[in-house]
């Protein structure tokens, strides 16, 4: 989903810990909510990306993370 991302993304993508990040959810300074259409909760991309960028380029920031990582999952299965 181009408009959310997990707990894990977003501690990933601001370079702090999972549990930095569920404290900035605690403190209300993030919103974990539904995604729409689905059972999964996420948080909204221009909450972890305003801060620096349009929200036009982290979406395609955030597209290209996920490219990266399908490619590196890909490569390691084709290994083994």
């Amino acid at each position: 989903d181009p408009t959310h991302v997990s707990i894990g993304q977003a501690a990933e993508l601001r370079g702090v810990s999972v549990r930095t990040i569920r404290r900035e959810i605690e403190r209300k300074a993030l919103t974990l909510e539904t995604v729409p259409g689905t059972r999964r909760s996420g948080i909204p991309v221009e909450q972890v990306y305003s801060r620096w960028v349009p929200i036009a380029t982290a979406r395609e920031l955030l597209r290209q993370q996920i490219d990266d990582r399908q490619k590196e999952n890909m490569r390691r299965r084709n290994r083994g």
